[in-house]
């Protein structure tokens, strides 16, 4: 249930390259109890036919947002997202540092299937990350963040801190 005199409640955040999709909205979203799920992506946002397609895979009792990354800080800024509880999917792990600094906590951030384009350090068969994605997390772990990467839940959690501090 929607409380307006709440501040917006981030459940879960996802970095998955394919972003909203089949296993995301049948095995992921249910098990998040949120109210909307927030797709924060530039390239789609500002394109009609892949923002159109992907809101095929909108679940019918979910409210759906895909804004780009300029937009997300702004909207959490203004408090527009009040009393949700909100799952956060994404490509671009900078949005996150941004929230941080709104005071938004950050639940536990899985990282599903990520590939940076520049894959200087490979974690597990679905995870590579770029230098940048490096600095970024330093950052973020450095907040308290704890990061894993699951591609279903019925997967084992692989937990990335102990690789992540060693890289």
């Amino acid at each position: 249930m929607i409380r307006s005199d709440e501040k917006a409640q981030i459940v879960a955040v996802r970095m998955d390259e394919r972003l909203l999709h089949g296993i995301i909205t049948t095995q992921w979203i249910p098990r998040t109890l949120c109210d909307r799920v927030m797709v924060i992506d530039d390239v789609v946002a500002n394109d009609p036919l892949k923002k159109e397609v992907m809101k095929l895979s909108k679940p019918v009792d979910k409210a759906l947002s895909i804004i780009d990354r300029s937009t997300a800080i702004n909207h959490f800024g203004e408090g527009k997202y009040h009393g949700q509880r909100i799952f956060i999917l994404s490509r671009d792990l900078r949005v996150l540092p941004a929230l941080l600094e709104l005071g938004y906590p950050l639940p536990v951030i899985n990282i599903g299937m990520y590939y940076a384009p520049a894959r200087d350090h490979v974690l597990t068969k679905r995870v590579a990350l770029s230098r940048e994605d490096m600095q970024i997390i330093g950052v973020l772990r450095c907040a308290g963040c704890s990061f894993i990467s699951q591609y279903v839940p019925s997967d084992e959690t692989v937990r990335l801190d102990r690789a992540l501090a060693h890289l």
